[in-house]
């Protein structure tokens, strides 16, 4: 079967009718008694894929659809699973061996920078706490989280915040990012990704506000693998409730609850007792959210402007825009 035919076949079906249709589009049964066992596996891989990466066999039997399994169970499932491509212990959909390079490049270069890099996105989210009140947590994502970090990427963070906040927070952290772009203002950094004066060290990738969360209106697997792979620093009691407020995620990834977290440091700082003090208003509020807004969504398509040609960085935001909708930040056709 094509990647191509099995994308098609991926939408408009609830993941219990994918998994039916990879069984039957595959033609194959489990050799481990388990009957959905390889049905799992093409979906996992599909749903990686769809990111642009494969997986390695740690990655794949940890973060398998339904639930993880042993190295050793998928290993021996993979050994006869048609479909499938392997090189150098990376696996992908058939037709897609591009990225087995590409991922094997980034499984070395994770291992060699994520370290250093861990620090200085800690560091950031303590200062970005300590200066913002209205975070309820905050999460480490994209290839820091995922296991597949290159010194130039951009650190990315997904954020809940109090309702009403969402663009306040926003425009703090993108303040406080600026210093860290400039303390770092020699990092490498991507094609995609280049910005205007100072390399792009720190993205927030989505802010949901603590009403978007209860549950979330937006259900399926691919939502339930971006909060699978980010992985909560601050505020691990709220996410937790979250994943109460939204049973759905044990039909895609029931191991999502088995959180191990090291939360942050913070402190109580006097720009964010001020903040906290001025937004107690509802109508100071009101008018602070929409001003922080204004300024933010200017600032966005005055970079969107300076990349109108680099068509690498256009495509990607594109990408991304259309993968975090409806919870994107910003909306405006690009």
């Amino acid at each position: 079967m094509s990647c191509r035919r099995y994308k098609k076949r991926m939408y408009g079906q609830s993941l219990k009718g994918k998994l039916e249709a990879m069984i039957t589009e595959t033609g194959t049964t489990s050799g481990n008694n388990d009957t959905n066992l390889a049905s799992r596996i093409l979906m996992t891989l599909h749903i990686a894929d769809r990111r642009g990466y494969g997986l390695c066999l740690f990655h794949l039997s940890k973060i398998l659809v339904c639930g993880e399994v042993t190295s050793e169970t998928v290993l021996g499932e993979l050994r006869n699973l048609p479909g499938i491509s392997q090189r150098n212990g990376i696996y992908c959909l058939k037709g897609r061996e591009q990225v087995l390079t590409k991922t094997s490049e980034r499984l070395k270069c994770h291992n060699k920078h994520a370290k250093a890099y861990e620090a200085v996105a800690r560091r950031f989210a303590s200062e970005y706490v300590s200066r913002c009140p209205f975070i309820k947590c905050i999460a480490v994502a994209g290839s820091m989280a995922s296991g597949g970090f290159t010194e130039k990427d951009d650190i990315d963070f997904n954020i809940y915040v109090e309702k009403g906040s969402k663009y306040t927070v926003y425009f703090v952290g993108l303040l406080l990012s600026i210093k860290y772009s400039f303390l770092y203002r020699k990092k490498p950094l991507a094609e995609c990704s280049k910005t205007p004066f100072l390399p792009k060290l720190i993205c927030i990738n989505v802010i949901w506000e603590d009403t978007e969360v209860f549950p979330y209106v937006r259900q399926d697997e691919y939502l339930a693998y971006e909060l699978l792979r980010q992985k909560p620093i601050f505020g691990l009691e709220f996410y937790r409730e979250v994943l109460s407020g939204n049973i759905w995620l044990k039909t895609c990834f029931p191991q999502i609850y088995n959180l191990e977290a090291d939360e942050i440091k913070t402190k109580r700082t006097l720009s964010g007792r001020i903040l906290r003090l001025f937004y107690s208003n509802p109508a100071i509020s009101m008018i602070g959210e929409g001003l922080c807004k204004r300024i933010s969504t200017f600032l966005w398509r005055l970079v969107q402007f300076s990349r109108r040609n680099n068509p690498q960085a256009i495509e990607r935001v594109r990408w991304v825009t259309a993968m975090q909708k409806p919870y994107t930040l910003f909306s405006e056709k690009i």
